[in-house]
Order: structure tokens, then sequence, then C-alpha cells
């Protein structure tokens, strides 16, 4: 077997490592935390006060819930704005019930379960005002060699493009009356254009320095935003295409080709240049390759 046929495997094997290690961080998501998103919590309550309530259950043995959802959800809601209580009894604007639910799945091994995590979100913005109310729920692939069930189930959920832009998709309903599908389209924009912002001009080429240690938000992002560009396509709603320039040339390969594969599934002919241009200089084999066929896949459909 060749360097390039055992690559996938070995880079598999690197990836999951590290997703292993940015999942034990979201257990406690004030660990790790991007120092630019940090500095975002200065501009807390310029959306109002939301009152958060959380129920919280696990099939495990005693009853303990090791992911910290209460502070990921906490941290999700300050970075856009929002100040937060812990109870409802002080004054607040906005009112969130969280119910979180992790029961057992099925048996992958001699007494040995997976974990299914579902949460019901209702966002409550004003009295007079229709109740948000959505669920994530996220099922772990359970395998014995791989990823312990657990800590895929976390990292699926974390992923979830609805939990991801949690914080962002309730200010989008705040600010613009948007409904779930709108507000996640927004805060996927808001979301792009602070990353700009915050974003090392360097970052496509260094590839980040072997000894920089990413926070688990950083981790999640890449994983969230394919997610997202996946459900649009398989929804067949060509709402994020206005989104293809900046998607096209995000720091994350990956990214990259998930961006090119819209570009495919909408036939988004003004792709053309930028995708001849991908096909020649980016820096990944793989978004080059797949940016040539794309390109000549769209030459084809004129």
């Amino acid at each position: 077997m060749n360097r390039r046929q055992q690559s996938p495997s070995f880079w598999g094997c690197v990836i999951r490592a590290i997703g292993i290690a940015m999942t034990l961080l979201s257990l406690n998501p004030e660990r790790g935390e991007n120092c630019a998103l940090a500095a975002e919590r200065s501009h807390a309550a310029t959306l109002g006060t939301v009152a958060l309530q959380i129920e919280a259950s696990t099939w495990k043995q005693r009853g303990h819930i090791i992911y910290d959802i209460e502070g990921s959800i906490r941290k999700k809601l300050i970075n856009a704005g929002f100040k937060v209580l812990r109870d409802a009894v002080a004054p607040y604007d906005h009112l969130l019930t969280v119910t979180y639910r992790e029961t057992r799945g099925a048996e992958y091994a001699f007494n040995a379960f997976g974990t299914v995590i579902t949460c019901r979100f209702q966002f409550l913005i004003h009295p007079s005002q229709p109740m948000m109310d959505f669920q994530v729920m996220e099922t772990s692939t359970n395998s014995v060699s791989g990823t312990p069930p657990y800590l895929d189930a976390v990292h699926r959920f974390e992923t979830n493009p609805y939990y991801f832009f949690l914080g962002d998709i309730l200010a989008g309903s705040v600010l613009k009356s948007l409904n779930l599908r709108e507000a996640l389209l927004w805060a996927v924009e808001r979301h792009l254009s602070a990353f700009r912002q915050i974003q090392d001009p360097d970052d496509r080429a260094l590839e980040r320095s072997e000894h920089y240690m990413m926070s688990s938000q950083e981790f999640y992002r890449p994983f969230a935003i394919r997610r997202t560009i996946q459900l649009f396509i398989e929804a067949n709603d060509p709402a994020m295409v206005p989104l293809w320039q900046a998607l096209i040339h995000d720091p994350d390969p990956m990214v990259r080709i998930q961006a090119i594969e819209m570009v495919e599934a909408f036939h988004v002919v003004d792709a053309r240049a930028e995708l001849a241009k991908l096909a020649a200089e980016d820096v990944n084999p793989q978004v080059r390759d797949r940016a040539g066929n794309v390109m000549t896949s769209l030459d084809h459909g004129r």
C-alpha cells in the first residue's frame, strides 16, 4: 500500500483522537475557550436578559451527567449577546426552557450500550409572541474499537447546526423575528462575518502551528458548517447559495469541499472562475481535485 492510500486511514485516526480530546474539553466548556469569543462577553445584554431553565437526566448509573449542558448553553447565549440568569426569579426579557435527555441506545457489545441525546428548546421571546420550539436528537455510532459511544454522541450533538448556532439562532428570532430555518441561515451569515474579522490572515498558508491548541468551539466549527451545508443540499434549498464565496474560501479544506458540493448541487455557474483558481492554487489536493471536477461538470451543463 502506497503513502497516498495510507493517508486517509492515518489522518482519520488523527482526527478521531483530536475529536476525543475536544469532546473532553467540551465536557467543561469554559476550558480552552477561544480568546476572541471570550472578548465578546463584553457585548452581553445587547439582546436583553434570558432566564435559563434546564431539566437534565441520563440513563447512566447514579444519574450523573458528565456533559456540562448548562455551561455550554450559557456560553452560546453570552457569546451571541444575551445576559443570562440562572432562574426565572429576577426580571428577565426572554425565557429559554431546555429539556436534555441522555437515553440508552442499542447494545453494541456485551452489557455495553450506546447513547441517544435528545434536547428540546422552548424559547419564549415575549408573552405576546409565538414560542420557538424545536428539538435536536443525536445517536452515537456504536463501536468497540472506535470513539467511545458517549463521546461520539456528544460530538454529534455539539456539531448539530441547530445546537452549534443556538445563540445566534435565538438572537435572530429576537432581532429579526425569524423562524427556525431563517434564523439558522442568519446565524451562519453572522458567524461567517464575525469569523472573517478574527481570522488569522495566514491561517490557510500555515494550516495552524503544530504547537497550537485549538478550543473545542474552533474544533467543532468546520463540522457544524459542513453539516449545515449538507442540511440545505438535502432539503434542495438554495438559501445558502449566496454564501458560496465566503464558504469556498474557508480556512478548513473540508468546508471548502462541502461548499464546492453546494456549487455543483445548485449549478452556480458564477462560481466557475473561483473554482478554476482553487483547482490551480489551493494548498489541499482534495480541494484542487474536487474544484476541477465540478468546474468541468458546470461546463458540460451549459
